[in-house]
Order: structure tokens, then sequence, then C-alpha cells
């Protein structure tokens, strides 16, 4: 493990300490115990840090890029079922894949999924005709783009420079050490004029979530379902739409706005009174960007 003493994507050390814990006593060493991490976390803490300037939220011990692999080969060692999406979870893959027809009208688009993870957003995006390509560090990833045609790459810096049309990082950058030496990687593999959509999850509510933290007021399955966006040592990052704009103007690109018109021509699902409120409402909310689903562009 190692300490991010500075923020990840400014560099400055302006910052607000917002937590500090030891992961072997009290509540997370109950959260230790139950994710049977007490021996590698012997010593360590779960430190909060914030970075006003740019309002971006982030864990100061993170587990080595090594450390990280094996996590997440070890979980999905432990996962024995494969999960089957809903008709609105398609449909929602379904509008992405459109988003990109739509962007990259002309041709067959050039697509990357940086953390494919099960394959289900890109192998939707192939189906609409674009040329598939993957990354993930789930050892299942690999095996997936091979039965669905699409293209794998363990190290997305071995690509060519300036190829893609459009990039995908869903859920993604909240786990990154360094988001932005990532970002400046993917943003090298993307054409000028190409598209990178990321999305994070995001927590309005953490600053009264963390004062609760600071006065121990929470049992540890409270903790654990309200702190997901800083769940320790896995969600590292907990990005606002100012701070996603903050990482993409550090890595040479630009913020842009989906055209309502745009937004509203991709809705596919009327097959419930749920997903009929969404396609109401949801494009607006995508056009509007105010949250960590944000859309940029290489100039």
């Amino acid at each position: 493990m190692f300490d991010r003493m500075a923020c990840p994507i400014t560099r400055s050390d302006a910052l607000v300490e917002k937590a500090n814990a030891a992961y072997d006593d009290g509540l997370l060493g109950a959260w230790a115990t139950r994710r049977k991490q007490s021996g590698r976390l012997a010593g360590q803490r779960y430190v909060v840090m914030h970075n006003p300037e740019i309002d971006f939220y982030f864990q100061r011990a993170v587990f080595e890029q090594s450390e990280e692999i094996e996590r997440r080969q070890g979980i999905a060692e432990r996962r024995t079922e494969v999960r089957v999406l809903s008709l609105s979870d398609l449909a929602h893959k379904a509008e992405d894949a459109m988003l990109v027809r739509l962007l990259q009208p002309e041709g067959r688009p050039r697509v990357f999924d940086y953390g494919m993870g099960e394959g289900h957003w890109i192998v939707m995006v192939r189906a609409y005709g674009a040329e598939a390509w993957g990354s993930d560090v789930d050892p299942r990833a690999e095996t997936v783009a091979a039965e669905s045609g699409v293209r794998f790459v363990a190290d997305p810096a071995m690509l060519e420079d300036e190829y893609f049309d459009f990039i995908n990082a869903d859920q993604v950058f909240e786990h990154l050490p360094d988001p932005l030496g990532t970002l400046r990687v993917l943003a090298a593999k993307l054409r000028p004029g190409g598209y990178l959509k990321i999305s994070t999850p995001a927590d309005r509510k953490i600053e009264a979530k963390l004062a609760h933290f600071r006065a121990g007021d929470y049992a540890l399955d409270v903790f654990l379902r309200e702190f997901h966006a800083l769940s320790p040592l896995s969600h590292i990052n907990l990005f606002t739409a100012r701070a996603l704009r903050a990482l993409a103007a550090a890595a040479g690109l630009e913020s842009v706005r989906l055209p309502l018109r745009t937004c509203y021509s991709l809705m596919t699902g009327f097959h419930s009174a749920r997903q009929l409120n969404r396609n109401l409402y949801n494009p607006f909310k995508r056009h509007r960007a105010l949250g960590t689903w944000q859309f940029f562009r290489k100039p």
C-alpha cells in the first residue's frame, strides 16, 4: 500500500481531512475482519481528504496496482453466477450504442471500453456496428471478449494513438490510484474530435455522512450501505461534476453537453410505467450534465 499525500488530479496539498480512523480498531476493525483483511491492514488508516478547489474527495491510503489486481481477481473467483441483465438494463445499453452511432454517423466507429467487466456494454455497441475493443483487470474479461468478437488488450498504453472515435469508462475512475495518469493515456488513444464518457458513483450527502462517521454514529451494516461511494480501499475517489471536469481539462479534453434532441432520440424502453417516466426526465438530466455522468471531446 502507499499514501497519496497530494490531490491525484491537481497535485495540490491544500487539502482538508474529512475522516481518519484505524483499520485495526472499532468500526473499521470490524470491517477489516469481515473482509478478511486484518493482517494486511494492520497499522493502516482510512483517511479521506477533500480538495475544495475542485470539490474532490479521495482516500489517502490505497493499494498498489498489483494488490488491486489481486483483489479484483479474488472477487471474480468468488462470483460463480453470471449476471443476467433485465430488459431495462439492456435498453440502457442500447441507448449508449445508438449514441455512439449518432455521434459518428458515417463509417464504422472505433470504440474502446476501458473497464469492460462482463462485456455487456461493448457487446451491445458491437451489435450496433462498431469496431469493438475492451480492457479490464478482471480475469474473465479476456474470455468474454474472445467469445463475443471483441478485441481485448491488457494494457491500453499499447494501443495505437488517435485511433478511437469513442472511449467508454463506466464505473472505473473511482477505483484508480492515478486517475489523471490513466486519463492522459486514454486521451492519447482518442482521435481529434473523438468522445470520451466517464461515469462514477455520486453522493450529494457525503458531507453529512462524514460528520456522522467522525462522531462514531455508524453500525457496520449501515456504514457499508451509506458509504458505498467511499467504500474503503475500493471506491478510493469520489468525484463531483466539477472534479470530473477538472480531471478532463488536466488531460487536455473539453467538456461537452449532448444536444437535448439527441438525448431524447435515444429512448428505447416503454415497457413499464417506471421506464416511461425515466424516458421523460432522463434525457433532460443527461443534457444538463450536472452529475457524474460526463462527456468530453478531444479538441
